[in-house]
């Protein structure tokens, strides 16, 4: 079987938009690196019906069969992270620089910002001067937008309203310093998985089925006790069957893998090399058999091949070109 991967990534080297990548399943190999849009900094992106969006330098765009068909411009933007809302016609933007949540709709015939938040706030570590918004996305059930503010230590919950606007549920409120960057869903408990950027650590967060509050249940560090050296947490995945979590190391430059407990809690099994510098994004394969890891340093994809019963990971292959990827989507 072929599948097809999309890669964003900076443009500030030699990156000139978004790419794609074969991974061959049978021959365990990755082929046929190619650019299909040149766009300034797609640093994240989604497919959506069969059609891709992605966070640009000034807005976002949706690309239909290779062209840019529409473009939304947002002055002085340059978001970091995009979801669509998937009962509602809406795309969150999330934008670390200017601490702001965008919410744009897209109409027959355009993308329209329809509502903006800017948080407010700061923390104690030197990236925690003010409010940076990394990531926004629907939970399960529907009901709530959760959005990561990586500079004041805080999860906010947000209700979705009909006209695009967001009405805050509540908040909650993490260790100092902890960064919250990115976070996941457990497919079948009611639990958040969120991963600390500065901390590099993982805060399980507990869900009420009922009024969506959340509370912790557990944190868990993503290194080696003996490693010393700087790591910044980056992105976390989970598998399908909720058996397993991952989450890149830069620094460490490394895969930390955890085994998920019955009741949701995890624990750490050891840690995986991803053989480049500074693996900022990966993913897993839609049948969870493979895992794709780009390193925003080194230019180059590594390829895992995943045992689903033990959550092992094997070295298939490394230094497959990508130049400045920071984003893998299958």
């Amino acid at each position: 079987m072929k599948q097809t991967i999309l890669l964003g990534g900076y443009t500030n080297r030699v990156n000139r938009g978004i790419a794609q990548i074969t991974l061959d399943t049978e021959k365990k190999a990755l082929e046929d690196y190619s650019l299909i849009c040149e766009l300034e900094k797609p640093t994240y992106l989604i497919k959506k019906e069969g059609d891709i969006y992605s966070c640009i330098k000034g807005g976002m765009v949706k690309i239909r069969n290779g062209q840019p068909e529409k473009r939304l411009s947002l002055e002085g933007a340059s978001p970091c992270h995009i979801s669509a809302d998937p009962s509602r016609p809406f795309f969150y933007l999330s934008d670390y620089h200017q601490g702001t949540l965008y919410v744009v709709e897209e109409t027959e015939n355009a993308l329209l910002e329809r509502y903006r938040i800017a948080h407010q706030g700061s923390s104690v570590h030197p990236n925690q001067e003010k409010s940076h918004i990394h990531f926004a996305e629907m939970t399960p059930c529907g009901k709530y937008l959760l959005v990561c503010d990586l500079g004041t230590d805080e999860v906010y919950s947000y209700r979705p309203q009909e006209d695009g606007s967001l009405q805050e549920h509540f908040r909650v409120k993490l260790p100092a310093g902890f960064g919250p960057r990115h976070l996941t869903f457990h497919p079948e408990i009611p639990l958040v998985y969120v991963l600390g950027e500065l901390s590099s650590q993982i805060m399980v967060l507990a869900a009420d089925p009922g009024t969506g509050m959340l509370w912790q249940k557990q944190i868990i560090v993503m290194l080696p006790e003996s490693f010393k050296d700087f790591n910044a947490g980056a992105a976390i995945r989970i598998s399908a069957d909720g058996k397993y979590l991952y989450a890149s190391n830069r620094g460490h430059d490394s895969i930390a893998v955890f085994s998920v407990k019955e009741n949701g809690l995890l624990q750490l099994e050891g840690h995986t090399p991803t053989c480049g510098k500074t693996p900022r994004d990966f993913a897993l394969s839609p049948e969870g058999d493979f895992l794709v890891a780009a390193h925003q340093d080194s230019d180059g994809l590594t390829l895992f091949a995943r045992d689903k019963m033990s959550g092992k990971l094997t070295l298939c292959q490394k230094e497959i070109y990508a130049p400045e990827c920071v984003c893998v989507c299958f």
